[in-house]
């Protein structure tokens, strides 16, 4: 796996663009879902505390029973509605997660999407927190260790390191984020191979075991794929830098930018990995 095959994964076509909408669709929906959520939590906020401070708040449930009593009972209906609320928002987002990968993994492998397998997407999708949150807890272990490490490297001279703290503190922030960013890859990797699998057998429990066979049998592709990959999030973090700075006053511009991008390094990491490993699988 040369320069010449990385450069040529650039080479964008239809399936790139297709996989990308529906990314898209996905993460501009929950985007706006939750942010209208939590518009309408502040709202009723406001409107329950009449726009007083905890401490004039307490002195109003102190001063009259009554209206102390309304007040509760208003918050419990609030807390309700939030609750209630929640547990909608995770079942659509599930739902329409589910949907967006089953319709781009079955257009990647030219099959069809039914009523039947898509409810399977749910399933799988569920049964995945499971191995994620196992990664989640190494991954942390080893980022624990790793800002130890790095700490204790760059202390070992305390006088050099309090004579250039800003410099000693960048470092470690950027040794730090390619940490979590490779340790991202990982995860989005391992994600890939298991839908990859799925869609073929749609089979949940040998899906997830056929992505770490394949993790095992294809590490040596796929260490290469990560590191051009983390080359490439390198180089558009370094792009993105002065675009964030001049853009800090315009955060929902901002924020856009930053999914948009994001969304486009899904879709490519997914086609250069399906076309490295999993095509040759």
């Amino acid at each position: 796996m040369n320069f010449k095959d990385y450069f040529n994964s650039f080479k964008v076509k239809k399936r790139f663009w297709l996989t990308f909408l529906a990314d898209s669709a996905f993460f501009f929906l929950f985007t706006l879902v939750f942010a209208a959520f939590g518009a309408y939590m502040q709202r009723k906020s406001l409107s329950l505390t009449g726009g007083m401070s905890p401490a004039e708040v307490q002195q109003l449930m102190l001063a009259s029973p009554e209206k102390a009593a309304a007040f509760l009972s208003d918050i419990k209906s609030f807390l309700v509605v939030i609750i209630i609320g929640i547990i909608l928002l995770a079942i659509l987002t599930l739902f329409s997660y589910s949907l967006s990968q089953a319709w781009i993994w079955n257009y990647l492998h030219n099959k069809k999407l039914t009523k039947q397998t898509y409810w399977k997407w749910n399933t799988l999708n569920l049964a995945l927190i499971f191995p994620l949150l196992i990664f989640g807890l190494g991954f942390l272990i080893v980022k624990l260790l790793f800002s130890w490490l790095i700490t204790l490297l760059l202390t070992i001279n305390m006088k050099f390191y309090y004579a250039h703290t800003n410099l000693m503190e960048s470092i470690q922030t950027i040794f730090n984020g390619v940490l979590s960013f490779f340790m991202i890859l990982l995860i989005m990797v391992f994600l890939f191979l298991a839908y990859h699998c799925f869609v073929q057998r749609y089979k949940i429990w040998s899906s997830i075991g056929g992505a770490f066979e394949l993790y095992k049998l294809k590490w040596k592709r796929i260490w290469k794929i990560m590191l051009w990959a983390l080359l490439t999030g390198i180089v558009l973090n370094l792009i993105m830098y002065p675009l964030r700075n001049s853009l800090q006053f315009h955060p929902l511009i901002l924020l856009l930018l930053q999914l948009v991008v994001g969304l486009l390094f899904i879709s490519w990491l997914r086609l250069y990995l399906l076309n490295k490993i999993v095509d040759e699988h």
